[in-house]
């Protein structure tokens, strides 16, 4: 197919080359065109992948060319340096190919008229030549992310009076960026997310200056100093990603000055103070992350006027006082997470009631009382409710029953009952103390065993936690890949071998998926399902850490075993009985029906016990067993 359509590209070239200027001024150069154009069509008269090996071929004559684009062809080897010939070249699209080695230093040396450039989600590898930027002043579209370049950010990007759209994010770049960086008069986008080592601070508001600015990502590095204030001037700022550095501020009140803002993402820097009830003014803000500080005091009520407000992360802080009883209005919520702080009170019972909230975890404050039944609550595990010792009401997740008060009890009657009760206790005391004394003669101990994988659902999970786990998400830790991501093998620091699957939040698809999978099995707990270990999610990232199944997929043993493992009619047998199982618990035991709409081969997965998992509920559906109805968990 992506031969097909380059033989038209090619067809349509011709066509104007052969209709140009019959002046013998310009027959050489339209002859020469036409040669290179010839030639490189001969390639392509084998439909099998052809293309991908030989594109690369006589592309360097092609003088007169303006607009270069083979995105998505799948096409290895190198950037060919002829490329740099193409003198008359506004666009070159590589993007989303399997291109490889460094960037060729001499490739826009000469394209002076080259407005766009993408290189992205390729294996490019090594530094981005430091004066490749240098004759391009035309540029005002680049994008190189989700590649393997390394070193600084050259400075030649400085110089580009042009630049609109800079995206570096997803790559190894270190280092300092130019102070020039943050005075450019037309620069709408700036993402460098998920380098982990660029530096350095931010200039103040004299020499920062980027009015049309609408996307600024440099979350996952390692910037310091305060937040930059210059960036309150940014009239049409929608997404401000600063998240995981080592920024040292309070939240800024001057962000209530971007009025267009959509998400903020401030967590895992060193926040303190309180939270500003003016952030209410901020009336389109559909996400926000505040985790992972020092931040202190009470959660403003006026944050249940954000009505707009999807995902709220205010975890990991010194937050207390209760639960505002104004996120009644909040009822665009798909994840509230407010654990580990010091909240106290009751859990809002209307929290039962919001129809979109799928993640919830309210873990290790000081909540008490009952805990709510239906909604989100029929699903929680309890690791989102772990640590709040005077919660009561649901037996099922370990939690006592809540006792009922009853204040005409006769007096009497508790005259004679505590002090039984007194004696009970008494004597029960005795009876543990002489067990205790004669297991202590016993030779050996008995010693307590933890479930590693229980350890790591009691823990925050971060980024770059996992991408040590899998050594920066090598490719020889990739363990497949699918329409919403990638899964990679990866060791924690406690030595749990996990799976890791990171999402592609370029694909809105993605993220839908990633809501599904942690709805369907957050609360589904069954031997031949699949668990979900922890989550890491922000603003630009998230992944699900899941068991690690060493054994490989059913597909794999079916089609790819060349008889290693014996796999006879028992084996088959015993494969049917651990799906259907699982399939029987999704479908009549759970409690939601889970349908989960993609059961194949490749998505049953094996243990070292060779037991099987159902695995991938990315496009899963529910039917609502309380009401009857059925919900798409990912797609709409």
């Amino acid at each position: 197919m992506a031969a097909e359509c380059i033989r038209v590209v090619i067809l349509l070239a011709l066509l104007a080359i052969s209709a140009s200027s019959p002046s013998p001024a310009n027959a050489n150069g339209s002859d020469t065109d036409l040669a290179a154009l010839l030639a490189f069509k001969a390639q392509l008269s084998d439909p099998l992948g052809v293309l991908a090996r030989t594109w690369t071929s006589n592309l360097g004559g092609l003088r007169r060319l303006r607009y270069l684009i083979l995105s998505r062809n799948s096409l290895s080897n190198t950037i060919p340096p002829a490329l740099g010939n193409l003198s008359r070249l506004v666009s070159l699209d590589l993007g989303h190919n399997q291109l490889s080695g460094q960037i060729p230093p001499e490739l826009l040396l000469r394209l002076h008229n080259l407005g766009k450039i993408v290189l992205t989600r390729n294996n490019l590898r090594g530094q981005i030549p430091s004066h490749l930027f240098n004759n391009t002043p035309s540029l005002t579209y680049i994008d190189f992310g989700n590649n393997s370049l390394s070193g600084p950010v050259p400075t030649g990007l400085a110089s580009l009076t042009m630049l609109e759209v800079l995206s570096l994010q997803l790559n190894q770049l270190s280092g300092p960026l130019h102070q020039a960086m943050y005075n450019k008069s037309r620069l709408q986008v700036m993402a460098l997310v998920a380098n982990n080592n660029l530096t350095g601070p931010i200039p103040d508001n004299q020499s920062f200056s980027l009015p049309m600015l609408r996307y600024f990502g440099l979350a996952q590095n390692n910037f310091v100093g305060q937040f930059p204030p210059g960036l309150a001037s940014c009239q049409y700022l929608q997404k401000l990603s600063l998240s995981v550095n080592s920024f040292v501020d309070v939240v800024p009140t001057w962000l209530t000055k971007l009025t267009q803002l959509e998400a903020l993402s401030l967590g895992d820097n060193d926040l303190s103070g309180l939270i500003p009830a003016t952030l209410s003014n901020l009336s389109n803000l559909n996400y926000l992350d505040l985790s992972r500080g020092n931040l202190e005091g009470e959660i403003p009520p006026e944050v249940g006027l954000m009505q707009e407000l999807s995902y709220l992360h205010l975890e990991a802080n010194n937050l207390t006082g209760a639960i505002p009883y104004t996120f009644e209005h909040l009822v665009s919520l798909a994840t509230l997470d407010l654990s580990s702080n010091n909240l106290s009170g009751t859990i809002p019972m209307f929290l039962a009631n919001f129809s979109y909230l799928t993640t919830l975890n309210l873990s290790f404050n000081k909540l008490e009382g009952q805990i709510p039944g239906g909604g989100v609550f029929s699903n929680l595990t309890l690791q989102s409710l772990t640590g709040n010792a005077g919660l009561c009401g649901s037996p099922s997740l370990g939690f006592s029953p809540c006792l009922e008060k009853h204040p005409s009890v006769n007096r009497n009657f508790l005259k004679i009952l505590l002090p039984a009760i007194g004696v009970a206790f008494g004597a029960l005391g005795i009876f543990l103390y002489v067990s205790m004394r004669r297991r202590h003669k016993r030779k050996g101990e008995v010693k307590a065993s933890t479930d590693p994988s229980d350890i790591i659902c009691h823990q925050l999970v971060s980024h770059h936690e996992l991408s040590r786990a899998t050594n920066n998400f090598s490719d020889k830790n990739l363990l497949g890949s699918g329409s919403f991501g990638k899964v990679f093998k990866g060791q924690l620091s406690s030595g749990l071998v996990v799976a890791v699957k990171v999402l592609d939040m370029h694909q809105e698809q993605a993220i839908r998926s990633f809501d599904a999978e942690c709805r369907v099995l957050r609360m589904a707990r069954h031997r031949n399902l699949i668990k979900i270990l922890n989550t890491c999610s922000n603003l630009d990232w998230r992944a699900l850490v899941l068991e690690y199944m060493p054994n490989g997929s059913l597909e794999a043993l079916l089609h790819h075993s060349q008889g290693i493992r014996h796999f006879g009619f028992l084996e088959r047998l015993g494969v049917m009985l651990d799906v259907s199982m699982a399939m029987e618990y999704l479908h009549h035991e759970h409690y939601d029906v889970v349908l989960h709409c993609d059961l194949k081969p490749s998505n049953v997965l094996f243990n070292e016990d060779m037991t099987a998992h159902v695995a991938d509920f990315g496009i899963a559906r529910l039917l609502l067993g309380d009401e009857g109805s059925m919900i798409c968990a990912s797609m709409p």
